[in-house]
């Protein structure tokens, strides 16, 4: 197959996305110029490789074995190419680390500072997401994540636990005469967390525990934080939070959620690589320190 390398590039961000506008931010280019390629690429292989629904653009069946085929060809280059990187004896070059939003945004700054001290040649690029699948498609290094145990494709280690913990801030509970022990039943306003954390085993527990008429909704624990330091409610967050903000506290519940394993992880294929090794122990410690 005489395959325009470059209109594989444009397939495989609108398979992943499954929006021009997503490919197309991915690529930096335009929306038209993604649907160009495909157009061109279709007619190139002769066959069709999307469905155009109004939900996006989804695979034909030929388009999913292609994506399958191109994505093991990915991993492998993308392998191939960390250890071709790492031959040298410095522990140089660039780390991708993914993370979730309330670790990116209170814990992970202090520890890359000090990384960076360690390895003055190491450059870091850092996606805030709450997904595994953009690491085991090798798209980036490190994972530092939270839940259960990981697939046997992936290596590292479980750091510690996240705890749970109900929380409002002391404006919001001395304007509406609340006290830690009533908070949880007699607040008027929560702050919950949307559908897209449905799968999760703490998803459903704060609806289920108040009885509130004003109910916000967000789709993450970084925004729910943001939200209820504003005054907006009580909600769930991850109990280390507190100790980066005075302005919260913990009301008293005695079935709060179990807390989720925390773990940092690679992909087995970068197992050799002298600089993921370096960045993903130094994490694994600095993190246990704060989790174990």
């Amino acid at each position: 197959m005489d395959s325009n390398w470059d209109n594989l590039r444009y397939f495989n961000a609108l398979a992943r996305h499954a929006t021009l506008s997503q490919a197309a931010r991915e690529l930096g280019v335009s929306h038209s110029t993604v649907q160009r390629h495909i157009t061109a690429f279709e007619s190139e292989l002769k066959v069709q490789l999307f469905n155009h629904a109004a939900s996006g653009y989804k695979l034909t069946s030929a388009g999913e074995a292609l994506f399958r085929e191109t994505t093991t060809i990915q991993q492998t280059l993308r392998a191939l190419s960390s250890r071709i990187t790492d031959s040298a004896d410095d522990i140089q070059g660039n780390v991708s680390i993914t993370v979730t939003d309330t670790i990116g945004h209170f814990i992970l700054p202090v520890i890359l500072k000090n990384l960076q001290g360690l390895f003055p040649e190491l450059l870091f690029s850092v996606v805030v997401a709450n997904r595994l699948s953009n690491l085991q498609e090798l798209e980036t290094d490190i994972a530092i994540r939270s839940g259960k145990e990981p697939g046997a494709d992936l290596i590292g280690r479980r750091v510690g636990t996240l705890r749970f913990a109900v929380c409002s801030t002391v404006d919001y509970m001395q304007t509406h005469t609340l006290c830690a022990s009533d908070g949880v039943a007699k607040a008027k306003h929560a702050i919950l967390l949307d559908q897209s954390f449905a799968v999760t085993h703490f998803h459903d527990w704060l609806p289920q525990s108040v009885q509130q008429r004003h109910l916000t909704r967000v789709n993450g624990f970084l925004t729910a934080y943001q939200l209820c330091r504003a005054g907006l409610g009580i909600t769930l967050l991850p109990a280390y939070i507190m100790q980066h903000d005075r302005q919260l506290v913990e009301l008293d519940c005695q079935n709060v959620p179990e807390g989720n394993s925390l773990w940092v992880l690679s992909h087995a294929d970068l197992r050799d690589s002298p600089r993921v090794k370096a960045v993903r122990q130094y994490l694994a410690e600095q993190l246990g320190e704060v989790f174990g």
